[in-house]
């Protein structure tokens, strides 16, 4: 009898579990997310869960950094040509569809002052790794998903941070690989 009430117990305890892991958000903080723009580096985006053709190595230089604001040059690959362009975010607590105790980055570009900008949200900050996770809603309201790293990490992100990539942005019906540790270097996007 005692091991058909535990085996009862272990059911429940684990529908319980099961149940509650698909209601928790997901969110970084605002002192994560300080830390993982504060770099002097190159801060590549190493994977996104959407593709853009003949865009790669994509990485961003700050310029400025303070609880609020982050200027910074974005470089990257278009069809093998060098681009750059210069931006800045607003850093902001999230909303409560966002995420109770989270951080959004909405990044602006100075070029088209009317545009409300990009509202990312941060999923998630790995110190030891230097990786983190972005995501944002595109116009059709679908949740899209960025992977970042510090210079010295970038070559081994993939691998290192492999399992957070699977868990924060498991529903991708697709994929891109940005950054090519053999290919991708500080500076192409000048």
């Amino acid at each position: 009898m005692d091991i058909l009430l535990h085996a009862f117990i272990f059911q429940v305890l684990i529908g319980t579990i099961a149940a509650y892991k698909e209601e928790i958000t997901y969110h970084g903080t605002t002192g994560q997310l300080l830390v993982a723009l504060n770099t002097p580096s190159p801060f590549w985006m190493i994977k996104r869960s959407y593709n853009i053709s003949k865009h790669s190595c994509v990485y961003a230089e700050m310029k400025f950094l303070n609880n609020s604001h982050y200027y910074f040059t974005q470089y990257y690959l278009e069809d093998n040509m060098p681009r750059r362009q210069e931006l800045y975010a607003t850093i902001a607590a999230a909303t409560k569809e966002e995420g109770t105790g989270g951080v959004t980055l909405t990044v602006h570009n100075p070029k088209a002052p009317s545009s409300p900008g990009r509202r990312y949200l941060l999923l998630h900050w790995d110190p030891q790794n230097h990786c983190g996770f972005l995501s944002f809603r595109n116009n059709s309201g679908h949740a899209l998903c960025e992977m970042y790293a510090w210079n010295e990490d970038a070559g081994d992100a993939l691998e290192k941070c492999a399992t957070y990539y699977s868990i924060y942005c498991q529903n991708s019906p697709t994929e891109q690989v940005v950054y090519n540790k053999d290919y991708c270097k500080a500076q192409l996007g000048c």
